[in-house]
């Protein structure tokens, strides 16, 4: 297969440097002279900032979500030690032991793993439209604007599918549906 995309690509001098393109149609050449290449340049360091901050958005949520994790544990494994030590003082221990309940709660309430898992999926969505945007496959960049906009839309969309709801089942809000939370409630 990689040979066969080799012999694909074209040869071209230019100015006296060799430059290897792919065979382009007419109608793909002209178009691509339609967008300007500061467009072009414009929207892929806009959609490249995006995929970041969802990229970064992920990590925190990862990141804290296994903080939580390993901390419970740990908690739990020095809560076990002072009760059977017995020495040191009861509220201390008491406030150590409840710990790993308070890391699971707060995972459960706020659902951290599905924060990064729809950040993540996000941003990596974000990445290969702005790959097609620079190395080939879009070449308008109002093409280009459209899916970025439909990948912006989708996903926001697709929230209520990765976070569990934070109100409880047998709340008034929890029963209307598609209710979501904002753009400026995600952490």
């Amino acid at each position: 297969l990689v040979n066969a995309q080799l012999q694909t690509m074209m040869k071209k001098e230019h100015n006296g440097r060799r430059r290897y393109t792919c065979p382009r149609s007419k109608s793909q050449r002209w178009r691509i002279r339609m967008a300007s290449n500061q467009q072009i340049q414009e929207l892929a360091t806009e959609i490249d900032d995006s995929a970041a901050g969802a990229f970064s958005g992920g990590r925190t949520n990862n990141l804290t979500d296994l903080a939580l994790s390993i901390g419970a544990i740990a908690a739990s494994a020095i809560a076990a030690i002072l009760v059977a030590d017995g020495k040191i003082f009861p509220l201390f221990t008491a406030f150590v032991a409840a710990l790993p309940a308070l890391a699971t709660a707060l995972q459960q309430t706020v659902d951290f793993r599905g924060r990064a898992t729809w950040y993540f999926i996000k941003s990596s969505q974000l990445q290969e439209l702005s790959r097609n945007l620079k190395y080939g496959g879009i070449v308008e960049v109002r093409e280009a604007a459209r899916l970025f906009g439909d990948i912006e839309r989708r996903m926001e969309e697709r929230w209520v599918d990765f976070v569990k709801p934070v109100m409880p089942k047998n709340s008034h809000h929890a029963a209307q549906p598609n209710q979501g939370t904002t753009s400026g409630e995600k952490q």
